[in-house]
Order: structure tokens, then sequence, then C-alpha cells
């Protein structure tokens, strides 16, 4: 029997992470819930088929879209997956979502792979998602965090570049693999986007 998908997220789960976009709205960042299945699939219908292909490389159902991002593949304490969600709401709305995978054969380097809605692309959703995913990384010994962008993507590789992090690129065909440097957190910078408020330890 697979684990429960949101083992892993656990000792994070009371360490809610709060940030704002660029026009100041506010924004939380949590782990996956169990109950998070009817936000996920709300957030995945909300997504255009170009964000999705983005993302996934191909074609998806909306259901596979949820299931990946709920965390349906067998799971263990080396896989974290958040969601960002508006704040200061009665129904919050799931925003953004974002994981990573350690690697099996460098305990110091993980895969991420993040997804944004439509609707908030471009705003510093992303980079909030970036902030708080290397700072969970950290805690687990994770130095560097390695993304594969389809080169049409230039949204996800503005906010690799923009984050603040120090990262390099190489290009294989028509994919970018993007690696990066997580050991310290940017300091705060208006031209790296915005900053998480919530407090969590380094």
């Amino acid at each position: 029997m697979s684990e429960d998908p949101t083992v892993a997220n656990r000792e994070f789960d009371e360490e809610v992470l709060y940030g704002g976009l660029r026009d100041g709205t506010p924004v939380r960042l949590r782990t996956v819930r169990p109950g998070d299945r009817a936000g996920v699939l709300a957030f995945v219908r909300r997504l255009s088929i170009d964000s999705l292909e983005l993302r996934f490389f191909s074609a998806v159902s909306l259901e596979s879209a949820a299931d990946e991002v709920l965390g349906s593949r067998p799971t263990g304490p080396e896989r974290v997956s958040l969601v960002a969600e508006t704040a200061g709401a009665s129904s919050p709305e799931i925003i953004g979502h974002a994981e990573f995978v350690r690697s099996p054969v460098d305990e110091e380097r993980a895969e991420a792979a993040f997804l944004i809605a439509d609707a908030f692309q471009g705003r510093g959703a992303g980079t909030l998602l970036l902030r708080a995913l290397a700072r969970v990384a950290r805690r687990r010994g994770i130095r560097r965090l390695e993304a594969v962008v389809l080169g049409e993507n230039q949204c996800m590789l503005d906010m690799f570049t923009g984050a603040g992090y120090p990262h390099s690129t190489r290009w294989l065909g028509s994919e970018a693999h993007v690696e990066i440097d997580i050991d310290r957190e940017p300091p705060i910078d208006a031209r790296w986007g915005p900053n998480l408020t919530g407090a969590a330890s380094t």
C-alpha cells in the first residue's frame, strides 16, 4: 500500500508562510492536505491547455494533473508539495503549486516543478513558491534545486532569473535545465520580486 500522500509534509503543516504578490494581494503558502482535492480540481480546471502542457510537457487530463499535485504517486519523506492560495478570503482559492523530490543519487539536490494559475502568472506567485520551497528544502539538507523547463516557457525562465538566487542554465535541445543554489536566502530586494513575510527557520 502506498503511503498517504501528505505524510511527507506533516512536519511542516503548522509552519504556514505568508507573502504578498506584486500588486499587494495577500497569499498563504502551505503544504498539500488530505482535503484539498476539490480545491486542486478547481485550480487545474482554470488552467489553460498551454499552461498544462508547459508543466507536463504533453497533453494531460485534468484528473491526472490534479493527481500529480495531490501526490498520488508513491511518496515518502523525500518529497514535499506546497500550494499557494489567496489569503484573507472566506473561501481561499489555490493559485499555484510547487514540489521537490530529492535526488536518489545526491542528497543535497532535488528536482523541483511549478504550476501557476494563468491569471496569476507574472505577478509573483511563482517567486513566493520558490522561496517557500527553498526554505523547506534547506531544512532537509538540500542545497540545490534543479528544474527542467521547456524553452517556450519564458515566464518560468524569467522567474528563476529574477528570484535572486545564484543559478545556471544549460540547454539540451528545446529544454532548459536550470540549477538553483538555495544555500542562502537572497536579501530582501524589490528587484527580486515579492518576499515571504511569515516566520520560518532557515
